[in-house]
């Protein structure tokens, strides 16, 4: 049930994100709300089963909504998943400024690795041109995303964790 509801919730995240992007037209700057919720789960989530099929569930809805070729996307943040996994346990992930410098640089990886993808599937190096022109400004957003996934995951969390009188859905 749990898994369940984490996944809903967090796809409608980035089904929210695409919406306001393409409404008000934000083609560079965007909150990456993926990478942020991707990091709230490397953290946070006591149980790596848990947070491992919850994160491929948003990898699969980030590749729906994502521009890129397919699995382009998913695979990206499968990878800053796991890395945020390791190198999480090693930081002060309590601190605010630790969380948004990681976000920044999870972000740029996260670019990175698509880039790096696309040019290795296609060859193109026109490619590089907007990645480079994009990704810092883009990143640079990214502690955004960080902090609206922490405040909308922490409340659905608060929602499952046991409240004397409250329901234990666990």
């Amino acid at each position: 049930m749990r898994i369940f509801v984490l996944s809903l919730v967090c796809l409608f995240l980035l089904l929210a994100e695409a919406l306001l992007i393409n409404l008000f037209g934000f083609d560079v700057l965007m909150p990456h709300l993926g990478v942020g919720l991707v990091i709230y789960l490397g953290t946070r989530s006591p149980q790596l089963f848990e947070a491992a099929a919850v994160t491929l569930i948003l990898a699969w809805g980030a590749d729906l909504l994502a521009a890129t070729p397919p699995g382009t996307r998913a695979m990206a943040l499968t990878v800053v998943f796991f890395l945020v996994r390791i190198f999480g346990t090693r930081l002060n992930v309590d601190s605010r400024v630790i969380l948004g410098m990681l976000s920044v640089v999870a972000a740029a990886l996260m670019m990175a690795i698509e880039v790096g993808i696309i040019l290795a599937l296609t060859g193109e190096l026109s490619l590089l041109e907007p990645f480079l022109l994009g990704a810092l400004p883009s990143s640079l957003m990214a502690p955004v995303g960080v902090l609206v996934s922490m405040v909308v995951l922490s409340r659905v969390e608060d929602f499952f964790s046991d409240r004397k009188g409250g329901l234990r859905l666990r």
